[in-house]
């Protein structure tokens, strides 16, 4: 009577017995008679040969015979998703990596984008804070250094196209909404930030 077959390991392609492979997949690497799994950093062609180290900014692909990059902005990775460490200018977030938007910076690794201060404007991607620059003394934020560039201004003045003007007489702004009238029987301060009630 014929013997009945039985399936090799899943890590083998082909094998002599339940637990001993002659052959392994791709993403194994062979060691006497086993198939062991390369690590996220190294490929396996399969077959008989080892795993083999992929070069640094790269790791194993999803079929784990070959080397793919890791993903934008990252230095270090452990699948084409997950990211253990970022390139400066870039900043960490749960395995992701996400470059710095103004007024922020990162040194790259595992630190966030950090920001740069109130009133400071930086590059996109800057990697330090030597690259965060003062924006003009009437912007609260900005994308460049002269009145032309403000996002937001100080109390008192308003932004239209990218300037910061000083409210009207008798209007007001705390700084992040447009002039507002003064309510009746009082007067705006100077800056006009807020107002105050007329003298009796």
């Amino acid at each position: 009577m014929a013997s009945a077959c039985s399936l090799c390991p899943t890590e083998c392609t082909t094998c002599i017995g339940p637990s001993s492979c002659t052959n392994c997949r791709p993403g194994y690497g062979f060691v006497s008679g086993a198939c062991n799994q390369c690590p996220y950093y190294q490929y396996s062609n399969g077959g008989v040969g080892n795993c083999v180290n992929c070069v640094a900014g790269w790791v194993q692909s999803p079929a784990g015979n070959s080397c793919v990059n890791c993903p934008s902005s990252c230095a270090t990775c452990t699948s084409v998703t997950n990211c253990l460490t970022c390139t400066s200018g870039s900043g960490f977030n749960s395995g992701a990596c996400t470059q710095c938007t103004n007024g922020y910076y990162s040194p790259g690794g595992i630190s966030a984008c950090i920001y740069c201060g109130d009133g400071m404007y930086s590059p996109t991607g800057a990697p330090a804070f030597i690259n965060c620059n003062y924006c003009d003394p009437l912007c609260l934020s900005c994308t460049g250094p002269v009145n032309g560039n403000c996002l937001t201004c100080i109390p008192g003045y308003y932004v239209s196209v990218g300037s910061c003007s000083v409210c009207s007489a008798g209007y007001f702004t705390p700084g992040t909404v447009a002039c507002q009238p003064c309510p009746n029987g009082t007067y705006a301060l100077s800056p006009p930030s807020s107002c105050n009630n007329c003298p009796t």
